[in-house]
């Protein structure tokens, strides 16, 4: 029987980024060394999306979601290459690892970790893609406290250009390191309430570096409680879907579950968040959702949660 730790300073695992090789024998391998294949990225989209891992047929759905998000959110082609991005998944159901790695769009585009369910403590799990052209580093996951379905953190290291004041002065070279943290926090079902915000401020914790200049947590936060809307702020973050942006927008509605025709056992809620850490010259734009617009096909919706992009920038302060 697997058991969880409720130790909070569980240590960092250190994991791969990979990389595909289209050369013989093709495969899938492991980046130990920084990608530079662009050092003058300097705004990204940031994209997470809950996949339900309990769901019917995980493979179709997936392939419906990553279709969305190729040419809906990203929109790009087969062909052409995607824009800055980086993609975080939770609840990927491991039976759909074969279809992400032999997806070409992956192939063609994309870093990714990890490329199977080893160190997962269930069948399913966190999953990020980055697009090639965005320097990658350090790649780690941490157990969360307390938890007792196995939730984690899955954490990388990015590099992005400084956006200067004046055009002309684009310098590749300055650039900062932005920490990016896929999670799921701990459901209701297992006591969620008391362990989520402990979750949170473990995840913050590990801001604390001394090359890390900006801190972004994404991904799906159970927030069905009253503590859970104060928890964010407990933990240092800053929600990128603040009061002031919900009144701006209001016709835009922010609820990420529990939309979807066929669910009504629970009302609609933002379970789904992009949270960060305050730093001068980098900016989260307000998020917006994604897949808003699916239909259920044969009566199955790709997923029960929205997805939540946002633009991240960095940018030169005077």
């Amino acid at each position: 029987m697997i058991t969880f730790s409720d130790n909070p300073s569980t240590p960092p695992c250190a994991r791969h980024a990979y990389r595909y090789d289209n050369t013989a024998p093709k495969a899938w391998i492991p980046t130990d060394s920084p990608s530079s294949h662009d050092l003058s990225t300097r705004e990204l989209r940031l994209i997470t999306w809950n996949l339900n891992a309990g769901g019917p047929n995980p493979e179709d759905r997936f392939i419906r979601i990553l279709d969305h998000i190729r040419t809906k959110v990203l929109v790009a082609t087969d062909t052409d290459p995607v824009p800055p991005c980086c993609i975080l998944f939770q609840e990927l159901n491991e039976v759909v690892f074969p279809v992400l790695l032999g997806n070409e769009w992956v192939q063609d585009n994309f870093l990714v970790t990890p490329i199977s369910p080893d160190g997962w403590m269930t069948p399913y799990g966190l999953v990020t893609l980055v697009s090639k052209d965005i320097p990658l580093t350090t790649v780690f996951t941490i157990e969360l406290p307390m938890t007792k379905v196995g939730r984690q953190a899955l954490f990388i290291d990015m590099h992005l250009s400084v956006s200067p004041l004046i055009p002309s002065d684009l310098d590749p070279s300055d650039t900062r390191t932005i920490r990016v943290a896929n999670t799921h926090l701990e459901p209701e079902a297992s006591n969620g309430w008391r362990a989520r915000p402990k979750q949170l401020k473990q995840i913050a914790r590990m801001l604390n570096a001394d090359n890390i200049d900006g801190f972004i947590c994404a991904g799906s936060m159970c927030s069905v409680q009253d503590s859970d809307n104060t928890a964010p702020a407990e933990a240092g973050f800053a929600d990128a879907w603040t009061p002031q942006a919900s009144q701006k927008r209001r016709k835009v509605r922010s609820e990420t579950w529990g939309c979807c025709a066929n669910m009504t056992y629970f009302p609609p809620a933002r379970l789904d968040k992009i949270l960060y850490f305050p730093a001068e010259g980098i900016t989260v734009g307000v998020p917006n959702r994604a897949g808003t617009k699916f239909t259920a096909f044969e009566g199955i919706y790709p997923s029960d949660h929205f997805g939540v992009t946002a633009n991240v920038k960095v940018f030169q302060t005077p």
